[in-house]
């Protein structure tokens, strides 16, 4: 029997598909090592942030903070026995010359104007009496006669008037009456209505409405014109009362004159003399009151500036002792700081010395500026600034001593220093037998200056290098990295 042969396949076929798997499986396992040795590698390396050199202007200065005080005040006196009836200003408002502080109640002035006219008068009567001898005058009474009677006939008319008033309020409360119930008669029908005819319900309804409407505003009219009469009366009521007191007044002193008829003609002129010159002075507090009424009774700002201080309030009297108390705009303001003896040796070379409060700035001169040497050995730095937008409080004074500019400046917390001299880490990849790397080399720098923030350098520095400006943890030079965002 003959063995059947196949053809296609070879006895060394299982072998090679081995031999393969192994290949396979050496480089997955090369690959994992890979990437378990990055990863154990990356919780090691320290983690760094990186920056550029950049350039930056170097400003040796100092600052000091201080105070400024307002300079002397002009103090305006309140006029004396003048009830205030309104306050116009408050402290701290900013008011031109000739603006209104104070008003004061012009029916108390009037009412001292009445008073004095009637003095006046008897003052008159007296010295007509006196000059006479026998002959007592009765002018002073007459003119006061005929004062209560301007006076009365004024009150009648004000009566008149608000009788008036208060009738026209009866019948405007009646009207808007009859129209509010007229107004709810249409309302009720156009609410009956059916739709064909509510065109017509509702013509009617607008009609009542307006008309109701219009009777308030006819009661408005009317109450307002009641309360002006009522004011009005009220005026016209004192004005009577006053005049008639002058009467009085007159009439008492025309009897007390012609029982001092008998006095003799030299007793009489040396009183008369004497009576002449209080007339003067009562005929000038006349004019000075009229004069002031004229003038709007109020009190009335010098100068430009910032009201300090009000020492009266509505309702009060002046006495002589109140003032109101303003702070000129062209005042000069005090400020003062502290300084060392450093700073202030330093103030003669300054290239600027600037005073600063919030958005204001201006520039000072060392002469403009006074020390004062202070027990602590400090220097009290004083001066003056004429500024109206200057208010009491703190203020800043900064002086620039120098300024330079240099193009390679890195930040502070990337410089380091050691015995051998300063250096910065340099961000440089690299590549090796598990990929690309990220590492730093060391850059030897010189430094030049330093500020607050940076300090410049000179060195193997380019504005395109990324240089380390913090790290978790020391580095040296050739140290991997990572990098964080």
């Amino acid at each position: 029997m003959k063995r059947i042969r196949f053809f296609g396949k070879t006895e060394s076929e299982p072998t090679q598909r081995r031999a393969g798997i192994r290949v396979a499986a050496f480089f997955v396992g090369m690959l994992i090592l890979t990437l378990l040795a990055k990863g154990a590698a990356g919780t090691t390396v320290a983690r760094v942030k990186l920056t550029n050199p950049s350039a930056h202007t170097m400003l040796d200065q100092f600052s000091a903070e201080g105070t400024v005080e307002n300079g002397g005040a002009l103090s305006i006196p309140i006029p004396v026995g003048y009830p205030v009836s309104e306050c116009c200003v408050e402290v701290g408002d900013l008011v031109e010359a000739g603006d209104v502080l104070l008003r004061f109640d012009q029916v108390n002035i009037q009412d001292r104007i009445a008073r004095k006219q009637a003095e006046l008068a008897e003052q008159q009567a007296q010295l007509n009496a006196l000059n006479a001898g026998q002959n007592v005058s009765y002018l002073g009474v007459e003119q006061a006669q005929a004062e209560v009677t301007r006076a009365n006939d004024a009150l009648n008319q004000a009566n008149a008037e608000l009788t008036a008033s208060k009738t026209a309020v009866q019948e405007a409360e009646t009207g808007l009456s009859a129209a509010t119930q007229a107004q709810t008669e249409a309302q009720a029908a156009y609410d009956q209505t059916s739709e064909e005819d509510r065109p017509e319900a509702q013509s009617k309804l607008e009609t009542a409405k307006q008309a109701a409407t219009d009777a308030s505003t006819r009661l408005e009219a009317a109450k307002a014109r009641q309360a002006a009469a009522e004011a009005e009366q009220a005026a016209a009521k004192l004005q009577s009362e006053n005049a008639a007191f002058a009467l009085r007044q007159a009439q008492t002193s025309y009897y007390e004159m012609a029982q001092q008829a008998a006095q003799t003609k030299e007793s009489n002129q040396a009183r008369a003399q004497s009576l002449a010159l209080d007339m003067e002075q009562t005929q000038r507090t006349i004019d000075q009151l009229q004069a002031f009424l004229d003038e709007g009774a109020c009190l009335k700002a010098e100068t430009s500036g910032s009201v300090t201080k009000i020492g009266i309030r509505v309702g009060q009297t002046g006495t002589g002792m109140e003032e109101i108390a303003l702070q000129p705009e062209s005042a000069e303001k005090r400020f003062h700081f502290q300084i060392t003896q450093a700073q202030a040796d330093a103030l003669p070379s300054a290239r600027s010395i600037i005073l600063s409060q919030g958005q204001l700035q201006g520039q000072l001169d060392a002469s403009m500026l006074q020390l004062e040497p202070q027990t602590d050995g400090t220097l009290l730095c004083s001066g003056s600034v004429v500024h109206p937008a200057i208010e009491a409080g703190t203020v800043r004074l900064t002086c620039l001593l120098s300024s330079n500019s240099y193009q390679t400046c890195v930040p502070l917390s990337a410089l380091h220093t050691e015995a051998s001299g300063s250096f910065v880490f340099v961000y440089a990849p690299k590549t090796s037998t598990l990929g690309v790397e990220d590492s730093v080399v060391r850059v030897d720098v010189q430094v030049l200056e330093t500020d607050e923030e940076f300090a410049a350098v000179q060195g193997s520095l380019s504005p395109k290098d990324r240089i380390v400006e913090s790290a978790n943890k020391p580095l040296k030079n050739g140290d991997r990295v990572r990098v964080e965002p």
